[in-house]
């Protein structure tokens, strides 16, 4: 995500974005809950109540700590269940059980004086018996334990008296008033050891029965606890919608892809020209044959006229198209914008610049790569001869990148005081100088420094990302690459946007798809005066200056020639000396420029 500030609509849109996975890990949660509860084995549980009565118990094993504070008496229930999870409990349980495996929970309520077992088992009746027999087998074993306490209580008291009675005893006959105190004390406290031994008598009968009982009986379930699919299921299916809406929103985080046109706002200063709505089948058609209702020319369109809005302030005679790295739509970009130029009336070159890995013959289903911009370069053919008229858009010729060379970098961009070839500049200014409107298919950036600079030579670079592919850390390095060197980076277009166009149509309809046509050009002649005047670029205001470039030479020369009845410009032909066409005509250049209104 570009933006750390998030509001609702930023969270909708990446629950939106990443549904499919939200919706992929909640289902195969919620299935996989729903299957493993439902294969499981089914399992009964039944559970038996013991009230214990502390304070009868206290009255015989312990009267002195009678009336003991709520957390003594927690203590105390502390105790006993410890004791009915005791070894000596499960030991007689499972002894009459006849099961060494047979085990309860034992629980207790917290505001009562009751002990709960609980036995599960995939056999109802089995579960009952088992949490009966542990909850008796505790009775039973407390019951025994209490009556070691009684009798040991009984045998403190006799002795006490025995000891009383000698003392009693060995006064005798003797008098006196200390020897009499001492005598009614020892009566005293016998009469009282007396009266404690017939109680603990008594009360050791009583706890036999009420000290600890069974107040609810396990009884037989009649469903099962476990498995609940349906409860598996919605736990599996809250713990899948969680995991994965945070999966999401953590994928979201590290996902740097550009996706929308805010996002590639914010990354690139420069402005948005155009979105670029997805479709999947151009690649399958000539953009010649676009038509002119699709949603997808009315996007270039709108390219076209934020390109005469630029060219309000600085002219755009040429065009270079480039991407961050391969595959992200340039090439796509350069063609239909040479088909939408070439429409408004323009004369308009397209050059695939890009000799590693040329691709604009093939979208428009060139007959050959045999000669192109390579060939030119190399002066093994002239630019005319290079260029392919396309015949269903009238004022676009192409010029192919020709037969990819052993060296693409060093004749693109040959070393200083080289003469034996041309350089891109110079074939570059020739067409302009000609009138042409010159869009150049370049290299990505990244990968090689051919469009960085070629940058220097256009004036004016398009910037094209593709969205959900490309990158933010990749379009700053390049654009920062474009920066350093001084590029004008007229904006940028997102190809592939799922919000282009608003995400509507009104009108617009999907493309027909209508088999190629092109033609090999051959020697050109002049066409008419360009409507564009001194502009002869991107149908740009008559008023914007217009830069002169001088041409350069071309070691062919130029014939007059139509081309299924429309006409070519002619490009300027110099060695230094006065131009000629082929005809003997030394006034080839001055003739065009006037023709053209550039003089």
């Amino acid at each position: 995500m570009q933006n750390g500030e998030l509001s609702l609509r930023d969270y909708l849109v990446v629950v939106r974005r990443r549904w499919p996975i939200i919706a992929g890990i909640t289902v195969v949660l919620a299935v996989a809950g729903f299957v493993l509860s439902a294969t499981q084995q089914r399992q009964y549980s039944s559970s038996a109540e013991v009230l214990i009565d502390f304070e009868l118990s206290a009255q015989i094993t312990d009267p002195a700590n009678q009336g003991r504070s709520i957390s003594d008496r927690e203590r105390r229930t502390e105790n006993e269940l410890r004791y009915a999870s005791s070894e000596t409990v499960t030991a007689l349980a499972r002894q009459q059980l006849s099961d060494e495996d047979a085990a309860v929970v034992v629980t207790a309520d917290g505001e009562a004086d009751i002990i709960s077992f609980t036995a599960t088992d995939p056999n109802p009746t089995q579960a009952a018996l088992a949490a009966n027999t542990f909850a008796e087998a505790y009775t039973s074993s407390r019951a025994e334990r209490n009556a070691e306490k009684f009798n040991d209580a009984l045998q403190s008291v006799e002795t006490v008296l025995q000891e009383l009675r000698v003392k009693l005893a060995e006064l005798g006959g003797r008098n006196g008033p200390e020897v009499d105190v001492e005598r009614a004390s020892l009566q005293q406290q016998i009469q009282t050891y007396e009266a404690r031994k017939t109680a603990y008598g008594l009360l050791a009968d009583a706890n036999k029965d009420t000290s600890a009982s069974i107040i609810n009986p396990a009884q037989l379930p009649e469903a099962p606890v476990s498995p609940k699919p349906m409860r598996t299921t919605a736990l599996a299916f809250t713990l899948g919608l969680l995991a994965s809406t945070g999966l999401a929103f953590l994928l979201e985080f590290v996902d740097d892809r550009v996706r929308t046109k805010d996002e590639l706002e914010s990354v690139a200063a420069a402005p948005t020209l155009a979105l670029i709505p997805r479709n999947r089948e151009t690649a399958s058609y000539s953009p010649a044959d676009e038509p002119d209702d699709s949603l997808l020319a009315e996007s270039f369109r709108s390219l076209r006229t934020s390109l005469r809005f630029a060219a309000l302030r600085q002219p755009l005679r040429s065009i270079q198209v480039t991407s961050a790295n391969p595959n992200e739509g340039k090439t796509t970009v350069a063609c239909y914008l040479a088909v939408a130029m070439a429409r408004l009336g323009n004369p308009v070159v397209l050059i695939d610049g890009d000799l590693r890995n040329p691709s604009v013959h093939r979208r428009f289903a060139l007959p050959n790569n045999d000669q192109g911009l390579a060939a030119v370069l190399l002066r093994q053919a002239d630019i005319e001869g290079a260029m392919w008229a396309m015949a269903g858009v009238p004022n676009l010729w192409v010029l192919p990148s020709g037969p990819a060379p052993a060296n693409p970098g060093d004749l693109l961009w040959p070393a200083d005081g080289h003469t034996g070839t041309l350089t891109v500049p110079e074939v570059i200014a020739q067409l302009m100088d000609a009138g042409y409107l010159v869009i150049v298919d370049s290299p990505p950036v990244l990968p090689v420094a051919d469009a960085v600079t070629l940058s220097r030579t256009v004036e004016g670079t398009i910037f094209v990302a593709n969205a959900g592919t490309t990158r933010a850390r990749a379009l700053q390095r390049s654009l920062e690459q474009l920066d350093r060197v001084d590029a004008r980076v007229v904006g940028m277009v997102l190809n592939r946007s799922g919000e282009a166009m608003g995400g509507y149509r009104y009108g617009y309809r999907e493309q027909s798809r209508v088999s190629p046509a092109a033609s090999p050009v051959p020697p050109v002649q002049r066409p008419p005066a360009s409507p564009l005047g001194a502009v002869p670029v991107i149908d740009a205001a008559p008023s914007i200056p217009r830069v002169a470039v001088q041409p350069v030479a071309v070691p062919t020369t130029v014939a007059h020639e139509t081309l299924h009845g429309r006409a070519m410009p002619p490009v300027p032909a110099t060695n230094g000396h006065a131009s000629t066409n082929g005809h003997g005509d030394p006034d080839l250049e001055h003739r065009l420029r006037n023709h053209l209104g550039l003089d």
